[in-house]
């Protein structure tokens, strides 16, 4: 009952503001619809589920997601001089997992995901890593550099420990000449991070 009253209200607030925008002049409306919606954007620039919350950074955007990943967050708008990240439509993106531990500690599990990546990804190199904290979870960082399908690419994989059994894994994923421009957005979007 109180969502179709809460639809209900919404439908005669919209019609009121679309009649009064014919009324008042339609760009005053138009002017007050955009910086409404503007708000409404601003408000929502997290993601917030049962499971964790992060913030989307401004100028990025939230998109689906592959089967297996929790979240995907993408630069909204990136234009690369280099070719090869023309050819593959490259976006900087953010890419939440979730795993469980089995029951092995941090350094055994970092272990197994470096071995995981270099796998994956042959010529990964390990540039940086190191223990931290991510709002009061133990937490691993590794940031590595790699080259594929012509194009030269840097991470930052954050390993973060979730409930019982449980870890999450950040992957900031960037071409290598705009490291230094997304370091601080990718620290504080990883800083961000809440496990609920």
């Amino acid at each position: 009952m109180n969502k179709k009253l809460h639809i209900a209200t919404s439908l005669i607030i919209l019609i009121a503001i679309f009649y009064g925008g014919y009324v008042l002049g339609q760009n005053k409306i138009k002017n007050d619809l955009i910086n409404r919606i503007s708000n409404i954007n601003q408000a929502s620039k997290s993601i917030d589920n049962a499971a964790f919350s992060i913030n989307i950074p401004d100028g990025w955007m939230e998109q689906p997601s592959i089967s297996g990943v929790s979240a995907t967050i993408v630069k909204d708008i990136e234009d690369h001089e280099e070719v090869e990240l023309k050819n593959i439509n490259f976006k900087s993106y953010f890419m939440i997992t979730y795993d469980e531990m089995k029951s092995r500690i941090m350094p055994d599990y970092v272990g197994y995901i470096k071995e995981q990546v270099i796998k994956s990804i042959p010529d990964f190199v390990v540039d940086k890593e190191e223990p931290l904290q991510v709002n009061g979870n133990e937490g691993y960082s590794i940031e590595g550099h790699e080259r594929q399908q012509g194009a030269d690419f840097k991470s930052l994989l954050v390993l973060v420990r979730g409930k019982d059994d449980g870890i999450w894994l950040i992957s900031f994923n960037t071409a290598q000449k705009d490291w230094e421009k997304y370091l601080e957005t990718a620290k504080e979007t990883v800083n961000s991070f809440v496990v609920k």
